[in-house]
Parts: C-alpha cells; structure tokens; sequence
C-alpha cells in the first residue's frame, strides 16, 4: 500500500511539473488575481431588492439574454489579444499595423454615428443578426496575409463592434420598459448583469483561446501561400463559431422592436448636443477626461503587445496576458462598488486618473528593456485597473452633467476629440516608451482638467453644511 501511495504521489508531482513547465510570472500571476477578483466580484455582484421581484416570465427572459449577449461579446473578447499579434506574425511592421488599427478606430467612429439610427428604424433585432453576420466576414479575412483582405476586415469589424455596443443595449432598454413592462430596478439591474456577464466572459475567453493557439501552430495552405490556419488565426474563428450559434439564439428566441416614431434626425441630434456644449463649461470639461483617457488607453491597446515582446523577454501569452487585464479591470469595476455611494465618483475618478499616470510612467521607464518586462506587466494591469475604476465613475459624472435630451449627441461628440487623440498618437509611428510617456501625461492633463469639478462639488458640499448644520453633523457621524 506504501509503495502505491508513493507512485501514486510521484504521479502527481511528475504532471504537476508537466502541466507548469514553461510557466512564468505571467501565469503566477493568474492564479493570484483569479481568486481575487472572483471573491471581489461576488460580494459586488448585482442583486435586487426583493426576491418577489423574480417572477418565471423574467427568468426566462434573463437567461435567454444573458445567454446570447454572452456568447455575442465573447466573440468580441476572443480576438482582443490576437489582433496585433496575428498582424506580426504576418510579417507586417509596426506602422502597417498602426494604420490597420486607425482604420478600425475610423470605421468604429464613422458607423458609430449611424448604427443607433440604423436599429430604430431597420430594428434592433435585425441589427443584432447584421452584427453577427457583419463580424463572421471579418473573421474570414484574417485567414489572408494580403494587407488589402486585413484592411478589408478592420472595416467591417469596426462596424460589428459599433452594432455591439449599441444595438444590444437598445433592444434590452425597449424590451423591459416597452413591451415586458419589468419596471425600472429590473433594467438597472440587467443592464449592470450585462457588464458582470461580458468582464466574466473576457477572462475565460482569454485562457481559452490561448489553449487553442498553443495547440495548433499557424501553418500556411498548400498551394495557397496567402492563405494560413492555426496559431494566432485559432480565436478568430472560435469567435466565428459563436456568432454561428448567436444567430439561430436571437432569430428564435428574441422579438423585433424599434424606435420612437419621434425619434429626432442625426442633424436634430447634433445640434442639440453643440447647444448643450456651449451652455456647461462642466460638459466641456468632462468632454475633455473622457478624450484623454480614452484616447491613451486606445493608444495602450496597440502598444501593450510590442511592449511586452522584447528580445530576451519571456514569450508572451497573449490570451493569458488579455485574461489578467481583465481581471485587473473587473477588480477596479468592484473597487468602485466598494466606494460608491460614500466617495464622490469625481474623487473617485481623480484617484484612478493619477494612478494611471503612474503606472504609464512605470511603463515608460521600463520599456525596450527584457529585464523589466515585469515591471511593465505589472504597469499593464495597474492600468487596467483604473480602467476599471473609470468607466463607472466617468459614467456617475456624465449623467450627472449631460441633460438627458441631448446624451446620445454629447456622448458621440465626445469620440471626436478621443479619436483625434488616438490618430495623432498612432500615425506619428513614435516608439513605445514616447508613446507611455505621452500617455502618462494624458493623464496629468486630465486630472488638471477634472479640478474644477472637484471644486465644484466641494462648494456643494460647504454650501449644504452651512445651510443644513444639523443634517450635516448627523452625516458626518454615520
């Protein structure tokens, strides 16, 4: 029995050594932030009010969403980490790369304006379906090495992230306050289960894909030179295999709605966003962190790639790498939970713009060197982190300081300066370290920006104390 222990216990250890042989800080590093971010992500997960609230019409009705909206962002997520490396491994320079990239930024920028008029009038289902249709093209396109065919699907998947990120939200607003009649907590709440959903599926789309890529090599087809199969070619068609599955799901099981019939025309739209610019200096403002943050975290999402793979430096996993960042930022997304509502989001903000600054400095000063990789890794997921914390405070102030007649207007005003931003970051063809350093001071320039915010809420504040002494003496010991 002894010796059966000990073969079975020498078993274990030999596929224990088998299975994390190769592995580095870059899968050590999973396996702190794993438990991590899950135990966050629990305690800050979204829940109503009252069970009661949970009737069987609207189980049905959140898993079948849930459902499809997760295999249809997983598509998206499974390519985030291969776009720049598929590229690379095409032979393609650094400047070819960033114009295929601008490009996909361009398409994003130029459809985006229309996508939303689009689903009102074409309706959201069927844009829903032109999403998987549209990104099942750009998929196909990434088996060529021709920079025309790359060109081609950097278009088209510009157009199927715009239809993503608008039609889906869309149909899921107009299907619980029009035709389900679920109320107002209801929507809050699936539309913060849409965010948990996509940051759960980021991070296991990431390991998987790796899995795949790891398992097959990128080969060329015989006779064919321009066509290839494999390697980091593997996670666009795993994408394609879901939209493949997304569309029967939504064809079936979603209903058809449209907009109002007094929707305003893009002109109208427009228009009344300049009107709201000119009216707040406060919109001007918060105009102006969203472009320059954003704008560097586009420019990140290029370079983190090239940043990592130095000569000398451990071989990156890319997929595992994608799966780390977005843990960091579902850890900020909780972090903010944590806080909110007893920390203003403009402090909020400020603190994430300013560690953001640091983590691109930390990134600068250790770019283009093997034996500081991990330094800027470790700047790589502090950054997503923020990321993490942004997105849910710059949203806090948004709706705060943008009527809610000219949102749709103000936020597509918005993308303007942000992709000026990025196109002047990226054309410019700097190196990484230029590119961080631009980025951490983005980043400063941003939180100067947001000053006269935060001065702005601490006279509210000075303001409310004197008037409601009482009330603010109760609220300061609570």
């Amino acid at each position: 029995m002894q010796e059966m222990a000990k073969t079975g216990s020498s078993q274990r250890r030999t596929y224990l050594h088998h299975l994390t042989s190769g592995w580095n800080f870059y899968h050590y590093s999973l396996l702190v932030l794993l438990p991590i971010t899950l135990t966050a992500a629990w305690f800050t997960r979204p829940v109503l009010d009252s069970k009661e609230q949970l009737t069987p019409a609207f189980k049905r009705f959140r898993l079948q969403f849930l459902l499809t909206w997760g295999i249809c962002v997983g598509a998206d997520w499974l390519q985030g980490a291969y776009v720049f490396a598929l590229y690379e491994s095409f032979g393609y320079s650094s400047q070819e790369i960033n114009y295929l990239f601008v490009v996909g930024f361009g398409s994003s920028m130029l459809f985006g304006t229309l996508v939303g008029a689009l689903g009102d009038t074409f309706g959201r289902k069927r844009a829903a379906l032109l999403y998987c249709v549209v990104y099942i093209i750009s998929c196909c396109t990434k088996h060529s090495n021709q920079y025309g065919w790359l060109f081609f699907g950097r278009v088209t998947g510009g157009i199927a992230t715009s239809l993503l990120f608008s039609c889906f939200e869309c149909w899921l607003v107009a299907e619980v306050n029009e035709k389900k009649k679920f109320g107002a907590p209801l929507l809050r709440y699936m539309l913060s289960m849409m965010y948990f959903v996509s940051f759960l599926t980021a991070i296991f789309t990431g390991v998987i894909a790796q899995t795949f890529v790891d398992a097959v090599p990128m080969k060329s087809v015989p006779g064919y030179p321009s066509l290839h199969y494999g390697g980091n070619i593997l996670p666009f068609d795993l994408s394609a295999v879901l939209l493949m599955l997304a569309f029967p799901l939504i064809a079936l099981t979603w209903d058809e709605n449209y907009g109002s019939d007094s929707s305003p025309s893009l002109l109208q739209t427009y228009s009344v966003a300049l009107k709201a610019l000119v009216s707040s200096p406060w919109i001007v403002m918060i105009g102006m962190v969203v472009a320059l943050f954003e704008g560097a975290m586009y420019a990140f999402v290029i370079k983190w790639t090239p940043a990592l793979e130095i000569e000398g430096a451990p071989t990156v996993p890319h997929g595992l790498v994608f799966s780390g960042m977005m843990m960091s930022c579902m850890l900020g997304s909780s972090v903010f939970s944590f806080f909110h509502p007893y920390v203003s989001p403009s402090r909020v903000l400020c603190s994430a713009l300013l560690i953001a600054a640091a983590s691109f400095a930390l990134m600068s000063w250790a770019s283009d060197q093997a034996s500081y990789v991990l330094p800027v890794y470790c700047g790589i997921l502090v950054f997503e982190l923020t990321v993490g914390l942004y997105y849910p405070s710059a949203g806090a102030i948004k709706s705060e300081v943008v009527p809610e007649h000219a949102r749709a207007g103000v936020y597509n005003l918005f993308r303007v300066p942000l992709n000026f931003v990025v196109c002047v970051i990226i054309l410019t063809d700097l190196s990484t370290r230029m590119v961080f350093s631009i980025c951490a001071l983005l980043m400063a320039a941003s939180v100067l920006m947001l000053q006269p915010l935060l001065w702005q809420g601490n006279m509210t504040c000075m303001k409310e104390a004197i008037l409601n002494p009482l009330e603010a003496s109760s609220d300061i010991k609570t």
